[in-house]
């Protein structure tokens, strides 16, 4: 019996991969440029075949990766000749989506490096990866195929970084060598490949499991250097900026993750040399950042992620020149979401080394937080942060604080803005309170608490309403919802204040909610009346919650189910 087994499946391989060429046959010949892929009928036989072959290609990939280049060579030798017309460069596009994105597939299964099993098809799939990468836009210049060439350049730049695991070196040898036959070119058409070239290098993920994959990510992260390169003939600017924004993709799953500098301890040699590489390019990359704004977008995510990524000596003296560089940013409007964002993240790390460093020291804790805090609020009460964008960041810093310090973010953030006159800053306080209750109430349903260091957010997988439903079991259990954050004592002056917010909402805005009538305010602005319903909207949720007494009081029932959204 066990003697059929590999017959069988090789079998069943076969089947698959007959199947999926079909399917990928179809798809090729019903290609448009109006109609996205995933929207055929015939895309979801596609999904499944695809998620099929992955499964038989654990048993023998490179069968499957060879049958893959075999119908794609027969593909593309039934478009030789042809005359180049839109629907011509539409299939072209869809037989190298089928090629790249199934090989991503294989490479997600193998151990790396992949070419232990691959061989010289790893060294095929990254020149072609590459080469479409940069070059896509040669194969499919119409622009109304726009949406077939996004979907190549993006699978090739998934590709790439799969590609990478294990085989750093040579993914890193391709990219520098292409980078350097280019840099030096005064040609418009290089230069956009370079940028090209930077973009697709974002998914490349550095690992420090082993000595030798410590010294590839240091040997990286040298060459890398935006600064490193500076005899550049023309627009030397567009370049920096796109290593720089390449840089800052590959090293921000570094500083979520907190490595190296946590769990690298057996490599320490190489350790040292990363941290002094980090240093020196932290320090060159400051100084260009400041010098002209046109660097800001892309040169302080940069350095907020070394200044991050420094060891902890360093990170303590760099973190508060860094925040005050932020602070100046802040006050210019155009900078203020990239600013706020930067910022998160300096806190997060501050917290996560100060609560290993420095465990004692609450008051210290606030005082840093209250000072590197205060800009942002104060942009809040002010009525500055007005889009949508910059008042999620700014909930998204209040869970950050919540995570490590929820009486700093209740006490010191979250009643200052309720208390503030601007209608937005109060509504993003409501918005922040709810969320990190929501946050809070995973623990009740036994979900496994995230790592402190990464931000706080409600995973999808977890169902918005059960949380709720949650929260609300746990009220009416005789709870108060902010016991959950630990601050029984913030308790009574929460209530009153979100009681004080719902009673004047509601006086002004109640006979909206239940006759729907906005005439009912002539003197008020649009944009004024639909902040202000917005503002009772987040405090109608925060209610049951926070002062559910008020749920049966003078009606309010019934305009809960018509105001909130």
């Amino acid at each position: 019996m066990d003697s059929d087994g590999p017959s069988r499946q090789a079998s069943v391989a076969e089947y698959v991969i007959n199947e999926f060429q079909a399917v990928a046959k179809i798809l090729l010949e019903k290609a448009t440029p109006q109609v996205p892929l995933y929207a055929t009928p015939e895309y979801a036989r596609y999904d499944k075949l695809l998620k099929c072959l992955r499964l038989v290609g654990k048993a023998n990939v490179p069968a499957v990766f060879d049958a893959l280049w075999a119908w794609r060579a027969r593909m593309e030798e039934r478009l030789s000749g042809v005359v180049d017309t839109i629907s011509i460069q539409c299939r072209r596009a869809v037989i190298e989506c089928t090629l790249m994105e199934t090989c991503l597939q294989l490479l997600e299964e193998l151990p790396p490096p992949c070419s232990s099993v691959l061989g010289k098809g790893a060294e095929e799939l990254e020149r072609l990866a590459f080469s479409l990468a940069i070059s896509a836009e040669q194969i499919i210049s119409r622009p109304e195929a726009g949406q077939h060439l996004q979907r190549v350049v993006a699978l090739s730049s998934h590709v790439i970084g799969a590609l990478a695991r294990g085989r750093l070196e040579a993914v890193s040898a391709m990219f520098f060598r292409m980078l350097e036959n280019r840099i030096h070119s005064e040609s418009t058409t290089h230069r956009q490949e370079i940028i090209a070239l930077c973009a697709a290098m974002k998914h490349v993920r550095l690992s420090f499991d082993s000595e030798h994959e410590m010294a590839a990510a240091v040997n990286f992260l040298q060459h890398a250097n935006p600064l490193r390169h500076a005899n550049i003939p023309m627009k030397k600017s567009q370049v920096h900026h796109a290593l720089a924004s390449m840089l800052s993709s590959i090293l921000l799953p570094l500083v979520v993750a907190d490595v190296p500098r946590r769990g690298a301890e057996h490599v320490r040699v190489h350790l040292d040399k990363w941290f002094k590489t980090v240093a020196t390019i932290e320090k060159s990359t400051t100084d260009w950042a400041v010098k002209k704004s046109k660097h800001v977008q892309d040169g302080y995510p940069l350095m907020t992620y070394l200044v991050c990524l420094e060891e902890d000596a360093t990170f303590f003296q760099t973190s508060n020149r860094l925040v005050k560089k932020l602070h100046k940013q802040l006050r210019l409007k155009e900078c203020r979401a990239l600013t706020i964002d930067c910022l998160i993240q300096c806190i997060q790390c501050w917290l996560h080394r100060s609560s290993q460093a420095r465990s004692g020291a609450v008051e210290s804790k606030h005082m840093w937080l209250e000072r590197v805090c205060k800009p942002v609020t104060s942009s809040v009460k002010k009525g500055f942060l007005t889009t949508t964008e910059q008042q999620d960041l700014v909930v998204k810093m209040c869970l950050v604080i919540c995570d490590v310090a929820p009486d700093f973010a209740v006490e010191h953030i979250i009643l200052g803005l309720l208390e503030c006159d601007s209608v937005e800053g109060v509504t993003t306080g409501l918005r922040a309170l709810m969320e990190m209750l929501l946050f809070e109430a995973q623990k009740l349903r036994g979900a496994k608490p995230s790592s402190p260091f990464r931000t706080p957010t409600l995973r999808a997988s977890l169902d918005r309403h059960e949380l709720e439903a949650q929260l609300l079991s746990y009220v009416a259990g005789g709870n108060h919802a902010l016991k959950l954050l630990g601050l029984s004592n913030a308790i009574s002056v929460v209530t009153e204040r979100v009681g004080d917010l719902m009673d004047t909402y509601r006086h002004q805005f109640g006979n909206m909610a239940l006759t729907n009538n906005p005439k009912s305010f002539p003197d008020m602005q649009t944009k004024d009346l639909m902040s202000g319903i917005n503002a009772f909207c987040w405090a109608l949720r925060l209610v049951p919650y926070i002062v559910p007494q008020c749920l049966m009081r003078d009606g309010l029932a019934e305009v809960l189910p018509l105001s909130v959204p």
